[in-house]
Formats: structure tokens, C-alpha cells, sequence
């Protein structure tokens, strides 16, 4: 994993530092839509010295603009969260099979045109989840930063200016605000201190006012 904005990187030292793990056979990114100019150089340049590896965008920005990530060299677009489709969707771009049948993507056909498949709903028990690599965490204490932790997903409310609901509801048609459990927390608090030795703590959940715990 390489945190190019948390190590404030150049679109060229990014991938520099992504060549110092060897050749990769895939590169996903996560980006906004503010920073679509910077994520289309990565892939550019991703291209000039990989070749034509297939490079997967993700977040708020591919979700609600798939169309301008593609025409920036993105192979797909993923629309909404992905744990649930991660797997066949690598497993698809590597083998060069069909991507129609992954859902919540987007991608260019043969021939010119762009495919949108059909969202599904995403994952509802959020414990179900690994939890995050993470690689850079030592870098984020060094400077002097709070080690961040998601505990709940979405948001019951829909506010016309914001786009959370949007992007957490995904294909599903209920599941709008999703927790993890206290005992899963704990764990993850206790993994960060025992392993990393941190002590400071940001909640980065997407709603601050939410139904009670289980």
C-alpha cells in the first residue's frame, strides 16, 4: 500500500515507489473527484514502465463519476463498496475474462461504449470484514498523527448536499446504516496498541448522531 497523500508523493515518486516492491500484475486506487487529473497520471505512468496492466479506481470519485475515471485510462470503475466483489473482479481482469458479470462496476466495451452492471447490496455484517492493512500506521504516528478507525458504515439520514447515503446504500434498497460490534472494536484498538503501540485514536465514522449500539 502506498499512501501517496499521506507521504505527500508526486504521481511519478508514487509509482517509483510502487516499482520498489517488483512488477505488479494489477494497481487499484483509491480516488475523489478532485484529484482525477493526479490518479490519470499515476495511470499513465503506471503504463509507461508496467505496461498495460489493468488499474482499478475506487471511491467516491469513480462511484459517482465512473465515466470521467474510464476516459482517464481506468480500466474499471467501481461503483459503491467493494469487499463483496474484490475477488471476481480481479480474478476477472487477470484471467481477461468477462467483466459483465461483476456487479457495480464499470468498464469500456470493445468496440467503444461504456458498461454499467447492476449494484448489489453491500456487505451488512460489517464484522465480517478483515481489518485494514495497515501498512503506512507508522508513518501516521511520526507525524504526529491520530491512527484513524471506522466502527459504522453509512447513514440513516439523506441529506440532498451530501453523498454518503448514495455511496453506502450501494444496491441495496434498506441497508443504510450499518455497526460493527464493541467486541470487534476492542480487538482492532487492542491489535494497533500491542503491535504498533498506539495510544491516540480518530473515530471516522460517517455519521456522528446514530441509533444505538448492539
Amino acid at each position: 500500500i502506498v499512501d501517496g497523500w499521506l507521504e505527500g508523493l508526486t504521481s511519478s515518486e508514487v509509482v517509483q515507489k510502487v516499482s520498489q516492491a517488483g512488477s505488479p500484475s494489477l494497481i487499484g486506487m483509491s480516488c475523489y473527484r478532485f484529484n482525477l487529473d493526479p490518479a490519470g497520471e499515476i495511470v499513465r505512468e503506471t503504463r509507461d514502465r508496467f505496461g498495460n496492466i489493468p488499474v482499478i479506481g475506487g471511491g467516491y470519485g469513480p462511484t459517482f463519476h465512473a465515466e470521467l475515471f474510464l476516459e482517464k485510462g481506468f480500466t474499471v470503475a467501481v461503483k459503491g463498496e467493494a469487499e463483496h466483489i474484490i475477488v471476481p473482479l480481479v480474478q476477472s481482469l487477470l484471467r481477461g475474462s468477462d467483466l459483465s458479470q461483476i456487479p457495480g462496476i464499470a468498464f469500456r466495451k470493445e468496440g467503444g461504449g461504456v458498461v454499467h452492471t447492476q449494484q448489489t447490496a453491500p456487505v451488512v455484517d460489517l464484522d465480517q470484514i478483515p481489518f485494514p492493512a495497515r501498512d503506512a500506521v507508522q508513518h501516521t504516528m511520526q507525524q504526529g498523527n491520530l491512527v484513524h478507525l471506522c466502527t459504522a458504515r453509512g447513514c440513516e439520514a439523506h441529506c440532498l448536499f451530501c453523498s454518503i447515503f448514495a455511496f453506502a446504500l450501494g444496491g441495496s434498497k434498506t441497508t443504510r446504516w450499518r455497526q460493527r460490534s464493541i467486541t470487534n472494536i476492542v480487538d482492532e484498538v487492542e491489535i494497533l496498541h500491542d503491535r504498533y503501540g498506539a495510544t491516540c485514536f480518530k473515530f471516522v465514522d460517517d455519521r456522528f448522531i446514530e441509533p444505538p449500539r448492539d
